[in-house]
């Protein structure tokens, strides 16, 4: 059976996945406390039926919403950089490259 509105000259027609406020902020609060159980247990302790029993939800959401644990967990790790990238570009740019030429030389200087 083809998709909504299609024939067999056109390619089925869907309604394009935008995201609702509403799954949106599930979304963010599971991401809340997945990070936290990543960070208190590690990856592989941390499990996706405690972390939906903490937020009242079925643990079927979760996987809903992200796929597998993976995902959440890359998920969380794109939440991180982008929080760690917004602080870093608060800093005064001379903060910021002091910091990077240490990292640089403290780096060289370990692999020497």
């Amino acid at each position: 059976m083809a998709g909504i509105g299609s024939n067999l000259l056109s390619p089925p027609r869907y309604r394009p996945n935008l995201e609702r406020p509403r799954s949106e902020n599930k979304r963010s609060k599971i991401i809340d406390v997945a990070m936290r159980h990543f960070a208190e247990q590690g990856y592989h302790a941390a499990r996706v039926g405690d972390m939906a029993a903490e937020l009242g939800i079925a643990k079927g959401s979760i996987f809903q919403h992200f796929g597998s644990k993976d995902a959440c967990f890359l998920r969380c790790i794109r939440r991180l950089s982008a929080r760690f990238r917004a602080i870093w570009m608060h800093l005064p740019r001379s903060v910021r490259v002091a910091s990077s030429q240490w990292c640089v030389t403290g780096w060289n200087a370990r692999n020497i």
